[in-house]
């Protein structure tokens, strides 16, 4: 995760809160803020706001302002529900934070259309810049090899029409949040709900009446695609549900929702005999494992042949590959590029090096239209991010002075 103090700004943090700042930026949602001990105001985009909010030990926090003024532009980040990058400018220069974020190229092409003045310093989220992470699958394509996988699997075992649901699939997720696209294009297509825990339920409650909020659910008997926090070995979280399909009589109904399913006596012995299938969305074991040599389906790893308990391996990524950061950079041509994420296996210097050359590049090289690529790499297309088009979220003008005031933010049409 980013954190930085930005040395234009001295008053303002992004996403670290360690270190006393008048103003402080959250991206999205993460931990450690809870390690602040004095009255502060963060800002955030509204959906942020209200995951936020739903988690327990966080109140209102107040703020103190300072004598300047500065405009900030909220910008949608792509990375998971809620998270914006902060566009900044004032006295000091233009600087853009991007957070944690994953856009794709066709949404760098847009930066042209809302900066229409340079930017001085990008912070950049560089967590994938490497060529190990050349190229990601954008959630779209890796959504669509999921429902591939989901519907071979449930062929191979004749799971079909009036047997579909009499099998568990686990999505078992390494965060909270960003997978949220995966979920809802899944539950719509098979016309099911998704069962998540009552802690990540009690987030989801709390935001907008959206087409993804409607295809969740409280009761793990009422679904059989279950959500799961990658903490351990994902086979022992599956262990953990078994009393609750134990419990279940298949209520779920076929594709086309006009056969209901039949009721199955409730024992142990069918109950540990259900197909199981578990898919781990994961961008850095690509980088780190993949080979040529392994079985592979689209972008997918398929460790077992053991159709009735099978676990994969899902190419997917919340943050931008190295391509998309390229191109991201020869498209705003900064003067400056700050690292803010150590690739694995990799050290700050060595990204940053990488990014210095790259910045270098940039301003050496005219102001051409970006690098054609493949289909893999189109944009989104999703209620929740808006297409992940680069228009401005939010914009508001903060004016510092030397006591607690109340400002108001003012949304864009």
């Amino acid at each position: 995760m980013s954190e930085i103090l930005p040395s234009e700004y001295p008053e303002i943090a992004f996403d670290h809160f360690l270190i006393r700042r008048h103003t402080y930026f959250l991206s999205h949602v993460h931990t450690g803020l809870d390690s602040v001990t004095w009255p502060c105001r963060i800002y955030c985009s509204q959906l942020t706001k209200c995951l936020l909010l739903a988690k327990r030990g966080y109140g209102f926090l107040n703020g103190y302002l300072l004598d300047s003024t500065m405009d900030v532009v909220l910008l949608q980040a792509g990375h998971c529900i809620g998270s914006t990058m902060f566009l900044i400018r004032g006295n000091a220069g233009t600087i853009l934070y991007t957070g944690d974020f994953r856009l794709s190229v066709d949404g760098v092409r847009q930066f042209k259309t809302i900066l229409p003045f340079g930017v001085d310093t990008i912070y950049l989220d560089t967590t994938f810049f490497h060529p190990s992470w050349r190229y990601i699958p954008n959630r779209e394509t890796a959504a669509q090899t999921a429902l591939s996988l989901i519907n071979r699997w449930l062929k191979s075992l004749k799971l079909e029409g009036d047997l579909l649901g009499q099998c568990m699939v686990y999505l078992c997720l390494p965060a909270q949040f960003g997978y949220e696209y995966l979920l809802e294009t899944i539950a719509s297509h098979f016309g099911t709900k998704v069962y998540v825990e009552p802690e990540l339920m009690q987030c989801y409650a709390n935001l907008p009446d959206t087409l993804f909020r409607k295809c969740l659910c409280f009761d793990p008997r009422d679904a059989w695609l279950h959500v799961r926090r990658k903490r351990t070995h994902c086979a022992s979280r599956r262990r953990a549900t078994t009393r609750h399909v134990c419990e279940r009589a298949f209520k779920s109904v076929a594709v086309d929702g006009s056969h209901p399913l039949p009721n199955v006596p409730i024992n142990r012995v069918i109950c540990s005999s259900l197909p199981k299938l578990a898919i781990i969305p994961t961008a850095i074991w690509f980088g780190e494992h993949y080979s040529r040599t392994y079985e592979t389906v689209d972008f997918a790893f398929i460790p077992s042949h053991d159709l009735r308990d099978q676990t994969v391996r899902l190419f997917y990524g919340t943050h931008s590959s190295e391509h998309e950061i390229t191109e991201l950079v020869l498209s705003i041509r900064p003067k400056k590029a700050v690292a803010c994420c150590t690739p694995p296996s990799d050290t700050l210097e060595s990204v940053q090096s990488r990014l210095d050359a790259l910045v270098a590049k940039s301003l050496d090289r005219p102001n051409t239209s970006l690098s054609t690529i493949s289909s893999c790499q189109t944009g989104d297309s999703s209620e929740l991010f808006g297409s992940i088009r680069m228009y401005p979220v939010l914009s508001l003008q903060i004016s510092f002075c030397r006591f607690p005031t109340i400002f108001s933010l003012n949304y864009m049409s």
